[in-house]
């Protein structure tokens, strides 16, 4: 999230990078509508659009990232499977046999 918003190629002094580390850690904890906050902090004004905008972007992430997570403990869970008949069918493994 971090390189989105400040790409590794270009260079950016400090300040700059550490806004980038900021808005990546608030959206990523609390969410794109957390900026909100930050609007309101600065005194800017969030127009209709930007909030709705926001709101996508939250449903889009959190929609985005179930999904892949029961992909990988999925093949996770099947790998340990294979492994644990893989070692019952070996003829040379048996418990204190070595």
């Amino acid at each position: 999230m971090i390189w989105e918003r400040c790409p590794k190629t270009t260079f950016v002094g400090r300040r700059r990078l550490e806004l980038a580390i900021n808005d990546a850690t608030i959206s990523f904890n609390e969410g794109e509508l957390a900026r909100l906050t930050m609007f309101e902090v600065l005194k800017l004004s969030a127009g209709r659009y930007l909030k709705v905008g926001l709101n996508l972007l939250d449903q889009k992430r959190l929609k985005n990232a179930y999904v892949p997570g029961q992909n990988r403990t999925l093949k996770a869970r099947r790998a340990r499977a294979q492994q644990s008949k893989a070692q019952q069918n070996d003829q040379n493994y048996s418990s204190g046999k070595y």
